[in-house]
């Protein structure tokens, strides 16, 4: 990987090929997750894009999945047993906070096939210049690759989305 201001220069220094770079990418996100229905059938999204200070592109985006339920009936339906439970289910497998299931699921021991694919976590340590996202993907088909894949999101996450502190973090605080 390039340093952070190696990218901040290429991203400067090419706009307009990030920009379009960062639309593929995103309308490649739109598509396959969110309208192919990860959270369930979709209504309509809407998104805003903004740059950061040094340039990098993000997206705000707000997304109706697909009900029939007015307020009104939302809050009848709530005092049923089973719409809770429902409900609750569908929160829990959609939303997820920490990577303790996946964790359990990536270390059960269970591996019965020599027919394994390289995952991220089989492929040794990760060094600087690869970044895990850019790892082989599991075979769908191996008998293994729940596990493998529980792997994975671990090992993409602990690398790639938990935010460590550093002074920046606290350059505006008082106290």
């Amino acid at each position: 990987l390039r340093t952070s201001y190696e990218r901040a220069q290429i991203i400067a220094t090419h706009p307009v090929a990030t920009a379009k770079f960062f639309n593929c990418l995103i309308k490649s996100i739109l598509k396959c997750l969110v309208l192919g229905g990860v959270l369930g059938p979709t209504k309509a999204y809407f998104g805003t894009v903004e740059s950061q200070g040094r340039g990098s592109l993000h997206l705000h985006l707000l997304i109706w999945l697909k009900h029939e339920y007015t307020p009104a009936q939302l809050k009848e339906n709530i005092q049923n047993q089973d719409f809770r439970d429902n409900l609750l289910k569908y929160l829990e497998d959609v939303v997820k906070e920490d990577l303790d299931l996946f964790r359990e699921e990536a270390n059960d021991g269970t591996s019965t096939t020599s027919d394994i694919s390289v995952s991220i976590q089989e492929t040794g340590p990760i060094t600087d210049e690869v970044v895990p996202a850019c790892l082989s993907t599991p075979n769908p088909d191996s008998g293994d690759f729940h596990r493998i894949f529980c792997k994975d999101v671990v090992r993409l996450v602990e690398t790639s989305n938990i935010h460590k502190h550093s002074t920046t973090c606290y350059k505006y605080s008082k106290g």
